[in-house]
């Protein structure tokens, strides 16, 4: 009897949680059937990218396709390159005799790091005089002295002979211009005595005693080694200019592939972090001095770089487009077909129909020979707009023709 009451308080009890659990398992169903994210307007991309020209806008903004395939373009490796300085290309200016520096007249004093101009004057130097120079000096003035009161002697000899009929005119003038030069040799050499006395350091560029010391080069001033007013000797060091107009390119390579590298086929350097090919520079080999590292098993190939408009900095790292000598077929299109958005974004115009352009993506993985190599886009057979893209583009987003 017992066990019948508890059996049945059981049973009373199980049958509201039966229909609780009933009541759970349709609240979790209804949970699954909501989405995680709900997206709203979903457009594909494609949908936004489709231009329908007319035949008259096809012709005016000149456009014209090629077909995607495949072919055979060189292999290329990247790798890491570093700029140096060319030997030959830093150059020291010394002091030609002793002097005094000062700043040239209505300048400052030049500055390291500052860019110069061929023949630009940087330093005036006051050339010290010695003491034997104002000796030969003194005694220059006296025998000018000697020889002028000679030739005034003989001037007036002359000029009395004339008067009597004795002497000639010529006698006479040649007399005259004796006595003339004797007397510009001796001025000439009172004012050097008094350039040569002179007590204060104040230079104008018409003193006998000031020297130019100009830049040899187009260069940047790399190095001052002395300041204005101070006293140096011949031959000290006065500054040092640097010439970045060439550069070096530093290569280190595998050993073991140095031999498969085409040199004469095009190699290209670039600034580290460049997102897109446009900037890449042609660099070109050359012969010089052979450094290897033998803990790297690496040999240092080098190129020359013309650094003409001073972008590119001794000791910056550059990124190394080398080719290589085996060929690889590969799916290629002209790279004048491929397009970057402001974010670096590559993009291409598929022709699928006579008047209809898609915008489609492409992930261009190398340029060579004026090839677009892509992993990733239109499959072979395409047609890709070569010519006429940045016109679709503009016409695209509303600034085309």
């Amino acid at each position: 009897m017992h066990y019948k009451l508890i059996v049945c308080y059981s049973l009373v009890l199980l049958i509201p949680l039966f229909f609780q659990t009933l009541s759970c398992g349709d609240s979790r169903a209804e949970i699954d059937k909501v989405p995680p994210a709900i997206v709203e307007n979903a457009v594909k991309e494609s949908d936004l990218t489709t231009l329908n020209l007319t035949s008259e806008a096809i012709n005016r903004l000149g456009i014209e396709t090629a077909i995607v395939e495949y072919r055979k373009i060189r292999r290329t490796r990247t790798v890491g390159g570093e700029l140096i300085l060319p030997p030959g290309c830093v150059a020291v200016i010394s002091a030609p005799m002793a002097g005094t520096l000062v700043a040239p007249k209505n300048r400052v004093f030049p500055r390291a790091g500052g860019h110069i101009k061929k023949g630009e004057t940087l330093f005036h130097l006051l050339v010290l005089p010695s003491s034997g120079d104002l000796i030969s000096t003194r005694e220059d003035i006296t025998e000018q002295q000697v020889r002028l009161k000679a030739s005034k002697a003989k001037a007036e000899r002359a000029k009395e002979l004339l008067k009597a009929n004795v002497g000639s005119r010529q006698q006479y003038e040649e007399a005259l211009a004796e006595f003339a030069a004797a007397e510009a040799a001796l001025k000439t050499a009172q004012n050097r005595l008094e350039i040569l006395n002179k007590s204060d350091l104040s230079i104008q560029e018409t003193d006998l005693t000031t020297l130019r010391i100009e830049s040899p080069d187009n260069s940047i001033l790399k190095k001052i080694h002395v300041m204005p007013g101070q006293i140096v000797s011949a031959g000290t060091p006065l500054f040092e200019i640097v010439n970045l107009d060439i550069l070096w390119v530093r290569v280190p390579v595998y050993a073991g592939d140095v031999r498969n590298f085409e040199m004469n086929e095009g190699v290209y350097a670039s600034t580290l972090g460049t997102a897109t090919n446009k900037d890449n520079l042609k660099i070109q080999p050359i012969s010089a001095p052979p450094t290897a590292d033998p803990f790297a098993a690496s040999v240092d190939l080098y190129f020359e770089l013309k650094n003409h408009n001073g972008s590119f900095y001794p000791g910056e790292r550059v990124s190394v487009i080398l080719p290589i000598r085996t060929m690889a077929e590969t799916m290629a299109i002209p790279y004048s077909a491929v397009i970057y958005d402001i974010h670096g974004g590559t993009w291409v115009y598929q022709q699928t129909a006579p008047q209809i352009f898609v915008r489609r993506r492409i992930e261009v993985a190398a340029v060579v020979d004026g090839n677009a190599v892509f992993a990733h886009g239109p499959a072979p057979g395409a047609k890709i707009v070569t010519s006429g893209v940045m016109e679709l583009f503009g016409s695209e987003f509303g600034v085309g023709k």
